[in-house]
């Protein structure tokens, strides 16, 4: 099992790895199954915790998605990645923020309904993965993906379905969980419950 890393342990992953530098990423991989996802929820206003250099982001747009989008990560090299690869989108804006320092709830401004949250390998890799979770305003729509394997900068990783339910289950309702056997993840989504 890793540990939670600092902001540099990202940095240069995000500067060196070929697939987080790729400019057009190919189709069927993770990144537009997140996408799709996210947009079939029909929230207008997108919220992308842990985003990286904003392959979600260049997804969306170029499939179609017409909304706000707001991605935050606190790779500095990341953000810079992903407002260039994104430069064109009509309405995507990135912030560099360490998300468990912030006041999630408030940095989410917008209708709950119409909103959806995306974290993407971002769970696995802090302490305060509940607290994360419990911050998102009620009603709001979740797209989320947690990997099966152990990492250096995995706290902690998922083997089951029954593992992601007992831990984040009683926090999101209509929980549905799959298996992306390509990608060795998990994906989830729901609406984020009253508890």
């Amino acid at each position: 099992m890793g540990i939670e890393q600092p902001a540099k342990y990202y940095d240069d992953i995000f500067a060196t790895s070929v697939a987080y530098n790729d400019p057009n990423p190919p189709v069927g991989n993770l990144w537009e199954t997140i996408a799709h996802t996210a947009m079939s929820t029909l929230g207008s206003t997108i919220y992308d915790f842990g985003c990286g250099p904003g392959h979600v982001c260049q997804v969306m747009y170029r499939d179609g998605f017409e909304g706000t989008y707001n991605g935050i990560d606190f790779s500095t090299v990341a953000i810079e990645k992903a407002q260039q690869r994104n430069a064109t989108a009509p309405s995507a804006s990135f912030f560099v923020n360490d998300i468990t320092a912030m006041d999630v709830g408030s940095f989410i401004e917008t209708n709950p309904k119409d909103t959806t949250v995306i974290s993407t390998e971002f769970l696995e890799h802090v302490h305060k993965d509940v607290e994360f979770l419990q911050a998102i305003p009620e009603g709001v729509n979740l797209v989320f993906t947690v990997p099966i394997f152990d990492d250096p900068g995995h706290v902690r990783w998922f083997v089951s379905q029954e593992q992601i339910s007992d831990r984040y289950g009683e926090y999101i309702d209509n929980l549905n969980i799959q298996f992306l056997p390509h990608d060795r993840t998990f994906i989830f989504t729901g609406t984020r419950s009253n508890r």
